[in-house]
């Protein structure tokens, strides 16, 4: 039961009084990574703070009241202080030292007022505690030696059970332990300018005590801070415990008022801390993750990746990845390649867990320690067995339980070993970089043997028997619908009263709704910026490029806006917009300070009060769940893609058209064969746009069998809720080249489950044959060739494959010789003279 012998004055009510000696404390063997005490500079962690505006009428601000808190402690105007009052776990009040310096309280006021009148009052703390603030940076992070000597301060016990005063703690400015720290501060550093504010107030005052338990706790801190970069002695925490054998690593100090807790109870301290922000129920892990990154930057270290190192959930993991080097290395090379984009942190934290949960699962099935270990050529068995154990691999079947883990670990394992290369070779030290460059040259020899053919055998097998389920086109209609719904619900609501709950709505439906029209990664529309959106193309059609497009295709470039955000690999992608989603966004611009976005947030759709944006995913999930789809899993942004994608063969879409819809959804299929006879920008407006609204609107068997240029449709049209339209199967007969695992995800709008492949039934027998329908081919004669060959052989010359006008054009030259023949087979006629004339060509 942990324990607290401090008083808010005195420290300590001693009886016996003894001295005690650090050295003198038996020693434990704690766990591998020390707790490094936070800087002094971070008492106020949380933004806001509890202000108090009473104040008398004269003016003069009341003694009791936070704003004198925090002019008496030297904080600036803008910050407070809460007025709760130091609790019992804080200090023990009435002590035999109070009521002895009581006596001469008269002789004592003289005194601090002589001293807080004369200009010799010192207006720095001891150099020696500087000393400690100044080494943060250069914290010992050698994890086991570090704390093979540390002992926390336990209570202890006279012969008949009672309880024995022994505390002492250490004053800040000579460093030495001390029972009544509050009258050795009075008496000896009075003339110390933090101290002569805290004398200053009466006795028994709550700011006399506020600011005597702060000077307190920062000379523990200073003390602890010295006592663990040295690696041996005794740390004193603001509770004593009453074992003796207690992990030291299990203490943090507290980011506001520096002292020295249990991680399990931090989360309660901060909730009644003198020096708190106002945070309601800040829960274990955010307190951890606050105190935590108050603590010294280790060397080598920068403070960047030490806030991402913060944000983590602290734990043993965490604990492995700040002790070890090399991880934290790692850590620092891919956040010098990505720390600039916030989007990439979590994949950073991500990458250094792996390695961290590596290194502690290692230490349990093998004797190795440390990561710059595992790249030891003579350990190189060591680390596939560590491998092995952290992916779960079974030597019966040769299989992994993650195997994508074993191949990520596998790729940073090359990486390390890149890093200690390097280094050794800075360094100087010739036999680390032979060990380096012999644990590569082993990797690329025995690995795929040891992990990767198993990891990639074992994802093969999941993929075989995968079922490719599609979203039904009456499900995209019904949350289509609803979406719209909820938007000119939350827009109305938002405009007349702005507040951070509609707010977060509206950019929820908006994300969603520009998800579902775009068919884009969740993960690049949601981390879409403010400035992209703003600075968004609004210049209009320009005129020679307008006589090109119908009237249809004029109306789209009109209706729709473009936007150009950063996709996968860096790729420059364009998301199309409607005017309900930009009058959305443009709202949410106009609104986000007053709804409590942070100007750092920079992303579109921003998470009031913080600095990341909503999840596309998350948004999805939640709508499709609402609106009453019949298979609301189907509804994922990576289904609604392989839809568009799978579907898009009903369309009579040449080439040229398939490359632009592929360009359009990021994909990397047939990117050597793109051609534009139009400005990209302008593709996408006028005729990407017409299958997207197709597929919206549910209306794409309306168009079947047509291509980009035959679809018109009415940007302006509504969609009304009505029965539910043609099933995909009925539309898939009309194609030749769908394959059952495709045709088994969009069977019909009433089941999400595969067809059942009865070959005796009539009706299934009738469908195959349909589908697999071949019709019949005709020569042709010598006197259709000629008349081909007499206006299309400068396209076979040349190599490239005629559109639909210059096929009309040879057709209406030659009516009587080609009448039978349509402008498609022209073309593929064109098409396999050219790929023999270019076999021929080849050969020759």
């Amino acid at each position: 039961m942990d324990t607290d012998s401090s008083s808010a004055e005195d420290g300590n009510v001693s009886h016996s009084n003894p001295k005690l000696d650090p050295e003198s404390h038996p020693v434990t063997q704690p766990a591998e990574d020390s707790v490094i005490p936070s800087p002094t500079d971070t008492q106020v962690a949380f933004q806001n703070m509890d202000t108090d505006s009473s104040s008398a009428e004269d003016g003069n601000v009341s003694h009791s009241s936070p704003k004198f808190k925090k002019q008496m402690l030297g904080y600036d105007s803008e910050d407070s202080l809460s007025s709760m009052e130091i609790t019992e776990d804080e200090y023990v009040p009435g002590s035999d030292c109070e009521s002895d310096t009581s006596s001469e309280g008269g002789s004592i006021l003289k005194k601090n007022s002589a001293t807080m009148a004369s200009p010799a009052v010192k207006n720095e703390t001891r150099k020696t505690y500087k000393g400690h603030r100044n080494r943060n940076s250069k914290s010992d992070t050698s994890g086991e030696s570090s704390i093979t000597s540390l002992t926390v301060m336990h209570s202890q016990k006279t012969d008949d059970g009672s309880r024995r005063y022994t505390k002492k703690h250490y004053c800040l400015f000579c460093e030495k332990p001390q029972s009544k720290i509050a009258r050795h501060l009075e008496l000896v550093h009075g003339d110390q300018s933090e101290v002569a504010k805290a004398i200053s107030s009466p006795k028994n005052s709550k700011e006399r005590k506020l600011q005597l338990t702060i000077l307190r706790k920062q000379g523990d801190r200073a003390h602890n801070v010295d006592v663990i970069r040295k690696g041996k002695g005794v740390i004193v925490p603001c509770k004593q415990t009453s074992s003796p054998n207690v992990n030291p690593n299990k203490f943090l100090h507290c980011a506001n008022c520096q002292g020295l807790f249990k991680k399990r109870f931090l989360w309660k301290h901060m909730k009644r801390c003198p020096l708190r922000g106002v945070l309601p129920k800040p829960g274990r892990t955010r307190a951890q993750s606050i105190c935590a990154f108050a603590q010294p930057v280790q060397e080598g270290v920068s403070k960047g990746l030490w806030k991402l190192l913060s944000d983590m959930k602290q734990g043993e993991v965490v604990d492995v990845i700040k002790s070890d080097h090399c991880i934290l290395k790692y850590g620092e090379q891919k956040y010098n390649l990505m720390g600039h984009r916030r989007s990439d942190h979590e994949l950073i934290r991500q990458k250094m867990r792996e390695l961290g949960r590596l290194v502690l699962k290692g230490r349990q099935v093998s004797p190795l320690k440390s990561l710059e270990e595992y790249i030891d050529p003579a350990n190189f068995q060591h680390t596939v067995n560590a491998v092995k154990a952290v992916t779960g691999f079974q030597c019966e079947t040769n299989k992994i339980a993650v195997p994508t883990l074993a191949n990520k670990l596998g790729q940073s394992l090359m990486k390390v070993a890149d890093i200690v290369s390097c280094d050794a070779r800075i360094s100087g030290d010739t036999t680390k970089v032979q060990k380096a460059e012999d644990f590569k040259h082993i990797y690329q020899t025995r690995w795929r043997e040891m992990i990767s053919c198993h990891a990639h055998n074992t994802l093969e097998e999941k993929r075989y028997n995968a079922p490719l389920i599609l979203p039904f086109a009456d499900d995209v209609k019904k949350l289509h619908i609803y979406l719209k719904e909820k938007q000119q619900e939350y827009y109305s609501t938002l405009f007349n009263a702005p507040n951070t709950k509609t707010w977060a709505k509206l950019a929820k439906v908006t994300l969603a709704q520009m998800i579902i029209f775009n068919r884009k990664r969740q993960g690049e529309a949601c981390l879409m910026p403010v400035q992209s959106f703003e600075s968004r193309d609004k210049s209009t059609l320009n005129s020679d490029i307008a006589d090109s497009l119908s009237e249809v295709e004029q109306a789209l470039c009109k209706y729709f806006s473009r936007v150009e955000i950063r996709g996968k690999r860096g790729r420059k992608i364009a998301v199309l917009l409607a005017p309900e989603m930009i009058k959305s966004m443009e709202l949410l611009v106009k609104t986000r300070e007053v709804c409590g976005v942070p100007k750092e947030n920079i992303y579109m759709f921003a998470i009031p009060g913080c600095e990341t944006s909503f999840r596309g995913s998350d948004c999805l999930r939640c709508f499709a769940m609402e609106c009453g789809a019949k298979c609301p899993k189907a509804l994922s942004s990576t289904k609604l893609r392989k839809h568009i994608s799978t579907m898009s063969r009903v369309l009579n879409m040449n080439d040229t058209e398939m490359d632009q819809l592929a360009d359009f959804l990021g994909h990397d299929i047939r990117i050597h064969r793109k051609y534009y006879r139009l400005p990209e920008g302008t593709l996408q407006l006028a005729k990407i746009t017409k299958v997207l609204m197709a597929m919206e609107q549910g209306r794409l068997n309306e168009f079947r069998g047509k291509g980009l240029d035959q679809i018109s449709i009415n940007p302006t049209e509504c969609v009304e809720p009505g029965p539910g339209i043609e099933s995909e199967t009925e539309l898939s007969d009309h194609s030749h080249d769908v394959t059952s695992s495709e045709t088994a995800g969009t069977s019909g709008v009433n089941s999400s489950r595969p067809v059942n492949t009865n070959e005796g039934s009539p009706e299934r027998t009738r469908e195959v044959m349909k589908v697999t329908s071949v019709p019949r081919k005709r020569k042709w004669s010598e006197v259709e060739i000629a008349a081909v060959e007499e206006t299309m052989m400068k396209f076979i010359h040349s190599g490239v494959t005629p559109g639909k006008v210059d096929c009309v054009a040879c057709i209406t030259a030659a009516p009587k010789a080609l009448g039978e023949r349509d402008w498609q087979a022209v073309k593929y006629y064109i098409k396999n003279r050219i790929t023999a004339y270019e076999r021929k060509t080849s050969k020759k």
